[in-house]
């Protein structure tokens, strides 16, 4: 990218993850027109448009590598169909297209309830993406392999969007419509941050309300997650807050990932 300030990056980056795309748009026309043709690229990629994003960045020098990326991504969402509610849009394909109406429908919940409880209702509709394999939803997270078998992760709110594994990548499937939730509860507290929220918090706040589109008290806290808190105090075996950033994924294994989840 074209020499700036890192006060500059860091503010405009801010801005991008925190979906402050208005504000972005304008101070990059202050900006040399290389290193706009830079952002505008990222621009296309946090909304979603992949194809424009590749093709913003092929005349960009130095930028081959996330060229490819954003060209991956195309290449895996070219077969999927979209399907829109009135806050949402999303992207599955094969079997998973019968996820969709459930899946707008608790978003659509979600939305009216959170939106009352924390205060956010955002006027773009959010893009949601359904992965079919671990290998596409390792490329499309940029989480490596090792790190989601070693956490178990199968959701994530990055990139201006929410991304989920498939339940039929699982064995026993899991309660993604829960998780889809929790993501979007990290989705709003970023833009009520504006990515300032330390992530203990992050994940505290979207732990509690992850249940709240389907239930009048939400559950946050199960026996197992009591138990390990008992058996981390009497062991003085607390995961400090500081060890949980940037993401509770690279904590040591599910067991601490757990009690982390239960800390907050």
């Amino acid at each position: 990218m074209a020499a700036s300030s890192d006060t500059t990056v860091k503010t405009l980056w801010r801005l991008l993850e925190s979906g402050q795309f208005r504000e972005l748009q304008a101070r990059l026309k202050e900006r040399p027109q290389d290193e706009q043709q830079f952002w505008q690229a990222e621009l296309h990629f946090y909304r979603g448009e992949y194809d424009l994003a590749a093709k913003t960045l092929e005349a960009y020098r130095g930028e081959e590598k996330q060229r490819r990326y954003f060209q991956a991504l195309a290449d895996i969402n070219q077969a999927n169909s979209e399907f829109e509610s009135a806050h949402f849009r999303i992207r599955v394909r094969g079997a998973d297209v019968i996820l969709a109406s459930y899946a707008l429908d608790a978003l659509e919940k979600a939305y009216q309830v959170l939106g009352m409880e924390l205060g956010a209702s955002p006027e773009d509709k959010i893009l949601v993406e359904v992965y079919l394999s671990r290998e596409e939803f390792s490329l499309a997270s940029t989480l490596s392999d090792e790190i989601l078998e070693k956490s178990g992760t199968v959701g994530i709110c990055k990139f201006n969007r929410l991304m989920i594994l498939s339940p039929q990548a699982l064995p026993l499937g899991y309660r993604w419509l829960d998780t889809l939730t929790h993501e979007y509860v990290h989705f709003l507290v970023n833009r009520i941050s504006k990515g300032n929220c330390p992530l203990w918090l992050h994940e505290g706040i979207a732990r509690y309300f992850d249940t709240r589109w389907r239930l009048a008290e939400p559950l946050f806290l199960t026996p197992a997650g009591k138990n390990q808190l008992l058996q981390a105090r009497k062991n003085k075996a607390f995961v400090p807050f500081e060890k949980m950033s940037p993401s509770l994924v690279y904590l040591k294994n599910q067991d601490e990932i757990s009690l982390a989840f239960a800390q907050v």
